[in-house]
């Protein structure tokens, strides 16, 4: 019994706790509804929400209304919709004190179109955005406005996909650095247009790019002048003929570059040429190249204040004719070199000039195998160890010529070989002098006469001949 009593005790006290707390946490809220008119207003102190909705399902039009203000939040939300045609309209307004916001939505089912909008200040970054899309033409529209206190932004978007169209376009100005970027496509042609304009107040650029993927035609172009550093690149480019042009100009006050390349695949023709100048360390490059008519020519000149060098080559492969020469200078150490040779006559001639301050020395050969000539010399003087080398040569006539002077401070040595095959005739001389062990050699011939002469002087100081 005395269980039961405090249990009944507890449970009073329980009952009074939870009722106090209630009362404690109330809250004063009225709510009106009129079924009649559809509205439902509500004010829970006062947050305040107004609700409406008129609908009429005969004609299948229906109109729906939200007004609400949280303290004060404010918002409101309409939607208007007629299910017969398939068109609605919705509006959202919003001020969250005050970041301000409008959205609209306008769709019509049966046509596929709808807009959309949104308008946006956030004290004040102002954005603007819409888009507009047609389904049955599978057409749209997108643009985008926005001003960050004014950082400035504008970008469209028109897109058809049943055509293939598109267009981009962004326009900036963060006060004012200018930008514009457009992108014109076209995927049914397959073609693109691309460009770039900035001037970051004003480092200027420019870029374009022009593509054709169908006929294989691209041209690309780049302006820049960063104040003024300067500099232009294009690229010409053809894949169906072959053809292709690129250009580089660049001068960055002043270290000079002009860079071009021409190429016809179809033709086998190519030009290269590349001038710089930085200021001046002078190069002139060239290459030009014709393989349908085996022609080509490449030169390189030089002066890197001034080691200057001159290289050039020139060949003909459908006649056999090729030159190559070689200047070089470098302050000075003196270098020529020449290759002159045509298989066609079977002519040939090769010199070298060299002066390392002064090592002197010569070089050359001259050889023609249709009438079986050849001439060779060689001259040198390394301070001064003398040295003299000849031989002429004909094979048709017999004739031939050998000759070496030699002087290494002074051993001393010449030797001669004359010899002529037609008339039998050989003349051999060698003098030597090795300081001083002397010998003298002669050998005289003429197998015609059989006359000979030989004699030899040697003293090898002195076991005397």
């Amino acid at each position: 019994m005395c269980f039961f009593l405090q249990t009944r005790k507890f449970s009073f006290k329980s009952k009074l706790y939870n009722g106090q707390a209630r009362l404690a946490n109330h809250k004063p809220e009225t709510q009106h509804q009129d079924k009649a008119s559809g509205q439902k207003h509500q004010d829970t102190a006062s947050g305040q929400s107004i609700k409406t909705k008129h609908q009429d399902k005969a004609s299948g039009h229906s109109i729906r209304t939200k007004h609400q203000d949280t303290a004060s939040g404010h918002s409101i939300r309409t939607q208007h919709q007629d299910t017969a045609s398939g068109q609605s309209i919705r509006t959202q307004h919003q001020d969250t004190a005050s970041g301000h916001s409008i959205k609209t939505k306008h769709q019509d089912k049966a046509s596929g179109q709808s807009i959309r909008t949104k308008h946006q200040d956030t004290a004040s970054g102002q954005s603007v955005r819409t888009k507009h899309q047609d389904k049955a033409s599978r057409q749209s529209i997108r643009t985008k406005h926005q001003d960050t206190a004014s950082g400035q932004s504008i970008r469209t978007q028109h897109q058809d996909t049943a055509s293939g169209h598109s267009i981009r376009t962004q326009h900036q100005d963060k006060a004012s650095g200018h930008s514009i970027r457009t992108q014109h496509q076209d995927t049914a042609s397959r073609q693109s247009i691309r460009t770039k304009h900035q001037d970051k107040a004003s480092g200027q650029s420019i870029r374009t790019q022009h593509q054709d993927k169908a006929s294989g035609q691209s041209v690309r172009t780049k302006r820049q002048d960063k104040a003024s550093g300067q500099s232009i690149r294009t690229q010409h480019q053809d894949k169906a003929s072959g053809h292709s042009i690129k250009t580089k100009h660049q001068d960055k006050a002043s270290g000079q570059s002009i860079r071009t390349k021409h190429q016809d695949k179809a033709s086998g023709q190519s030009v290269r040429t590349k001038h710089q100048d930085k200021a001046s360390g002078q190069s002139v490059r060239t290459k030009r190249q014709d393989k349908a008519s085996g022609q080509s020519v490449r030169t390189k000149r030089q002066d890197k204040a001034s080691g200057q060098s001159i290289r050039t080559k020139r060949q003909d492969k459908a006649s056999g004719q090729s030159i190559r020469t070689k200047d070089q200078d470098k302050a000075s150490g003196q270098s020529v070199r020449t290759k002159r040779q045509d298989k066609a006559s079977g002519q040939s001639v090769r010199t070298k000039h060299q002066d390392k301050a002064s090592g002197q020395s010569v070089r050359t050969k001259r050889q023609d195998k249709a009438s079986g000539q050849n001439v060779r010399t060689k001259r040198q003087d390394k301070a001064s160890g003398q040295s003299v080398r000849t031989k002429h040569q004909d094979t048709v006539s017999g004739h031939s010529i050998r000759t070496k002077h030699q002087d290494k401070a002074s051993g001393q040595s010449i030797r001669t070989k004359h010899q002529d095959k037609s008339s039998g005739q050989i003349i051999r001389t060698n003098h030597q002098d090795k300081s001083s062990g002397q010998i003298i050699r002669t050998n005289h011939q003429d197998k015609s006469s059989g006359q000979s002469i030989r004699t030899k002087h040697q003293d090898t100081a002195s076991g005397s001949i």
